[in-house]
């Protein structure tokens, strides 16, 4: 866990950073993004980076995101791997492994498709998934236990990482 940590601290602490949590309510282990927002805003840690909900996937924030216009976008979602995987495990990618097809967020439009959009109009140089592997889509409410774990792991590493940005006064 201590490399993670340090690939997130250096993710999210610095300058310019806007961290979207996606995910819907009722795609039982989709809604780990929205998840790990939301335990990160009940612990109540001050960060200057900012953190926004996308519901329904990236393309309801666009407006939002273009307003911030940061320089570094780390999307945090559920994620679909094609290989080499389990159910509940945190990956760090850059847009470009997610493009490839290694790596998919479970929203309708693509990933690749809104960064296109939101870079036309001048915002996120750099992107990044912050994903936990899902490993249910149906219809519920429930996350997967797996899944559970991955998303206390992420949210256990992000705090860990905003709080020490606060403290060294980057972010």
């Amino acid at each position: 866990m201590g490399d993670v940590k340090q690939e997130v601290t250096k993710l999210v602490c610095s300058d310019s950073v806007l961290i979207a949590c996606v995910g819907t309510e009722l795609r039982s282990d989709d809604r780990a993004g929205l998840e790990v927002c939301r335990r990160l805003k009940g612990l109540g840690i001050r960060s200057q980076v900012r953190m926004i909900e996308c519901e329904f996937g990236l393309e309801t924030c666009v407006d939002r995101i273009a307003e911030e216009r940061p320089r570094r976008l780390v999307v945090v979602d559920a994620v679909l791997m094609t290989e080499g995987s389990e159910a509940g495990e945190v990956i760090i990618a850059k847009l470009e492994d997610v493009v490839e097809g290694f790596l998919a967020t479970t929203h309708n439009v693509p990933l690749s498709m809104m960064v296109k959009y939101l870079r036309a109009l001048g915002c996120c140089e750099e992107v990044y998934v912050l994903g936990v592997v899902a490993k249910n889509l149906d219809f519920g409410e429930e996350l997967s236990p797996e899944v559970m774990k991955g998303v206390e792991k992420l949210v256990n590493v992000l705090a860990k990482a905003l709080s020490s940005c606060s403290e060294d006064g980057v972010g």
